[in-house]
C-alpha cells in the first residue's frame, strides 16, 4: 500500500489545456509509476481559477519518492519535458502527502470516474484533532471509504479524497454529509476548521 503520494497541479494557459493534458499523460507513461491524472469539473480557488490538470503519483515509501526525485533531477529528458509543459501553464504547484488511511471497501471491478478532494484548512494547532475527527467520521460511513492524507508542506491542511463511479453519486455523498443523521460529526469537523474546499474532478488516466 502506498505510504505517500506526489501531487502536481498544473493550470494550463488559455488554449493549452489539451496540450498540457497530452504532455502529462506522456510523462506518466514514460516513468511508469502507478497513479492518476484528473481534470477539473469544478475549480475552487485553491486549485486556481479555470481548469487544472492534477497528477497523483503513488509511492510505497518516502525513500522511493526521494529516489524518484533524485532520478528526475539528473534526467535531462525528463527535466526538458517538465520545462516544455511548464511553458504552457499559468502556474505549477507540487505537494507531498502522507497517507493516513487508504481507500477501502471498493467493490470488485469498481472503476472510478470522478474524484472529490475535500481539502480542510484546520484552525491553528488543531490538525491532529481534525485528522482524528475525519478518521472517526470515515469509519462510521458506509460504502467506499475515502483516503485521508496529511500534506508534509503545510502545517494546517488535511485532505479526504473520495472516488465515485457517477456524478449522481458525488451529489449523494454531499447530501449524506449534510443530513441530520450526520450533523453532530459534521459540526465537529467544522468547528476544527477555518475553511473547507471540495473540488470535483474527472479521472482521465489511472494506473494501479
Amino acid at each position: 500500500m502506498p505510504a505517500c503520494v506526489f501531487n502536481i497541479i498544473r493550470r494550463p494557459n488559455e488554449g493549452q489545456s489539451v496540450n498540457v493534458f497530452n504532455a502529462v499523460i506522456a510523462a506518466m507513461e514514460a516513468h511508469g509509476r502507478p497513479g492518476n491524472v484528473t481534470t477539473a469539473l469544478t475549480s475552487p480557488q485553491f486549485f486556481g481559477n479555470g481548469g487544472n490538470v492534477v497528477v497523483t503519483i503513488r509511492f510505497d515509501s518516502f525513500d522511493a519518492l526521494e529516489e524518484f526525485h533524485d532520478g528526475f533531477l539528473t534526467n535531462e529528458t525528463a527535466t526538458t519535458r517538465w520545462d516544455e509543459t511548464a511553458s504552457k501553464c499559468q502556474s505549477i504547484d507540487t505537494n507531498v502527502l502522507e497517507v493516513i488511511k487508504h481507500v477501502e471497501n471498493a467493490p470488485e471491478g469498481f472503476v472510478p470516474k470522478y474524484m472529490v478532494r475535500n481539502i480542510f484548512i484546520a484552525k491553528r494547532g488543531k490538525r491532529p484533532e481534525l485528522i482524528d475527527a475525519l478518521i472517526e467520521n470515515r469509519e462510521s460511513s458506509t460504502g467506499i471509504k475515502g483516503a485521508i492524507f496529511k500534506p508534509i508542506g503545510y502545517y494546517q491542511n488535511a485532505r479526504l479524497t473520495q472516488v465515485f463511479s457517477s456524478l449522481d453519486d458525488v451529489r449523494a455523498s454531499l447530501a449524506e454529509i449534510q443530513s441530520p443523521e450526520n450533523r453532530e460529526r459534521t459540526d465537529k469537523i467544522i468547528q476544527l476548521t477555518d475553511r473547507i474546499i471540495r473540488p470535483v474532478s474527472r479521472i482521465r488516466y489511472l494506473k494501479n
